[in-house]
């Protein structure tokens, strides 16, 4: 399925992959082992800020999964302190693409690297034997291709990037079913130029915090969405109903206005 050049890049990510896992972990943690290692609170916390729009590159647990949508979703539990995982989800990335993903895709990689460019997406694992490849459909060429030994899918019109909040959930507890479409296409969707609290006409991309709370709980929601051509980003924080919203509107063409009837001058 892959070219020499996505060979090339597979062990580009896979050193990177590598490297940050030696960078993370103490002597010896590349073995199974749950010894804990006390993390700096600084990076951490610098890590924690980094916006959700923001290039970023992931370790972590990583689950790969459809939805009843057609949508392809990588929900990543991020390593902290030598362990490769924290128990709980911190990021999602969901695709909305051009035609629906039929195929059924549950993935559960026990490590992998994740590599988050605003319009595209890598998943590779050390040993490089399963991929995931996303772009959107205006970035790239426009292939799809659903196989055992990994995904590509370079035909989407949003690519949205989520910061999990809330309570602590397993990749697996993510519910993705339930999440509202990113794509809003037809003409009873079309939203107002003032609609939205940041993008709008023009912008390709946008992001959005919202802070929430309730029961003693307070978290803040974030997402980013990048949007193909041919469509605009907008984002929203709807409290309470959905929180933080970021979608891609399709950009509605007005042709040039037809001639006013002509009137003739009879004297």
């Amino acid at each position: 399925m892959r070219s020499s050049i996505d060979r090339c890049r597979t062990w580009i990510l896979r050193g990177g992959t590598l490297a940050l896992l030696l960078s993370s972990a103490a002597p010896g943690a590349a073995a199974p082992s749950r010894e804990y290692i006390e993390p700096d609170p600084s990076a951490q916390a610098a890590a924690d800020r980094a916006p959700t729009w923001a290039p970023a590159t992931l370790v972590g647990e990583v689950l790969v999964t459809t939805d009843r949508l057609g949508r392809l979703a990588v929900v990543v539990d991020e390593a902290l302190g030598g362990r490769t995982s924290r128990g709980a989800a911190t990021r999602m990335f969901l695709l909305t693409t051009e035609t629906p993903v039929t195929d059924a895709v549950h993935v559960r990689l026990g490590l992998a690297s994740v590599l988050f460019r605003g319009g595209s997406l890598v998943v590779t694992t050390p040993s490089g034997r399963y991929t995931v490849d996303l772009a959107l459909r205006s970035q790239s060429d426009g292939r799809r291709s659903v196989q055992d030994d990994g995904i590509v899918l370079h035909d989407g019109i949003a690519l949205q990037s989520l910061r999990l909040a809330g309570p602590s959930l397993p990749v697996e507890a993510v519910a993705i079913d339930d999440r509202p479409s990113a794509v809003l296409e037809e003409a009873g969707s079309v939203v107002a130029a003032d609609a939205c609290q940041a993008g709008g006409d023009g912008a390709t991309t946008c992001t959005k915090k919202c802070s929430m709370g309730g029961a003693s709980i307070s978290f803040i929601d974030e997402c980013s969405v990048t949007c193909t051509a041919g469509y605009h980003a907008c984002c929203n924080c709807i409290i309470p109903s959905q929180g933080a919203t970021c979608t891609c509107v399709k950009d509605v063409f007005i042709g040039p206005k037809q001639p006013g009837a002509v009137r003739l001058d009879r004297n």
